[in-house]
């Protein structure tokens, strides 16, 4: 069933696949194969950015939309400048999926050194201006849905900025525009009521809903992201050394919680049940797991009670502090 995010027309699937992980740690081939996985599952929106993959994200997509644009919708963003092409980055980043093939504990590593090359709060009207038309020609479309002002805080927002992107949107480059930064920036700029668009993107899930804190939520159209992130993978690490605290979720969810793709599943479709008015993001590499993730789309696959008590349970098991701030996609 569709969904028609708020004030912008734009209509596409309840789920969208964020594209963060290809074309960094999966090669061309692998990356293309988990795209087509997740487009013929029935997923229609593809969340990216110049910074994902390397710089590689958005080319890749442009090649896989390039027969099936009409069919989708596609969200981008600016204002984080991703390292210069070179034949040394091309060599480091083959060079770095083969050493975290052998060894996936320096991944995170490696990954930090690799934001270390990327340039940050670019929210000039010429960086703004200059990330929309190279992201047109990598993805190989006259339009982007959503662009999205990635990492933005309040104070970074100018009225020049504002003015661009509604000349950009006036003149049929984008459809819509918006935020895609932390859940405390986004609920400070809609506080403030400041400019930002038709479009909040933020982390939000059952161990820290932050739907619940933002202002003016109807008139606004919500992508969250991040519900099977850093606190549920700290959910994942409890249960596997607490048996009690696995034998009293699987007795309260009906199902045995050391079925992890399982409990993706019901963590997911909490997340949906949530923000029911708009686009939940997830990622994921395995192939079972995104047609396991899309079915969600079609069929309610776990009873308001398990819901409920799902999130009952994650607030009680991990507590506040167990729940990291997490970066917008």
């Amino acid at each position: 069933m569709p969904v028609s995010l708020s004030a912008t027309g734009i209509q596409t699937t309840r789920l969208g696949y964020g594209c963060a992980s290809l074309m960094g740690r999966l090669s061309k081939q692998e990356s293309r194969r988990i795209l087509d996985a997740a487009f013929h599952s029935g997923i229609r929106h593809f969340d990216t950015a110049p910074l994902y993959g390397y710089g590689e994200s958005e080319g890749l997509l442009g090649e896989f939309i390039k027969d099936r644009r009409e069919h989708l919708t596609i969200a981008t963003k600016f204002g984080i400048r991703p390292p210069k092409r070179s034949v040394a980055l091309a060599t480091a980043k083959s060079a770095a999926r083969a050493v975290v093939a052998v060894f996936p504990a320096l991944r995170k590593q490696i990954r930090r050194r690799a934001e270390q090359l990327t340039q940050s709060g670019c929210f000039t009207v010429t960086e703004c201006t200059r990330s929309l038309h190279n992201s047109l020609r990598e993805l190989r479309t006259d339009y982007i849905d959503i662009f999205l002002m990635h990492e933005i805080a309040p104070n970074q927002i100018t009225p020049e900025l504002i003015a661009a992107l509604e000349d950009a949107k006036r003149k049929g480059l984008i459809r819509a525009y918006g935020t895609a930064t932390t859940s405390q920036n986004t609920i400070s700029i809609r506080a403030q009521e400041l400019p930002s668009g038709e479009i909040a993107q933020f982390p939000s899930s059952i161990f820290e809903n932050s739907l619940e804190r933002l202002s003016n939520r109807n008139k606004t159209g919500i992508i969250t992201h991040s519900s099977l992130g850093t606190s549920f993978k700290t959910l994942i690490a409890e249960l596997a050394s607490n048996s009690e605290l696995r034998k009293a979720w699987s007795r309260d969810l009906d199902f045995d919680c050391s079925d992890l793709p399982s409990l993706g599943a019901l963590v997911l479709q909490a997340a949906m049940a949530e923000n029911s008015n708009g686009i939940v993001l997830f990622s994921s590499v395995n192939e079972h797991n995104i047609r396991r993730n899309a079915a969600l789309m079609n069929d309610q696959t776990f009873s308001d009670r398990q819901l409920r008590s799902a999130k009952w349970l994650a607030l009680n098991s991990l507590g506040p502090t167990a729940v990291g701030v997490e970066m917008a996609s």
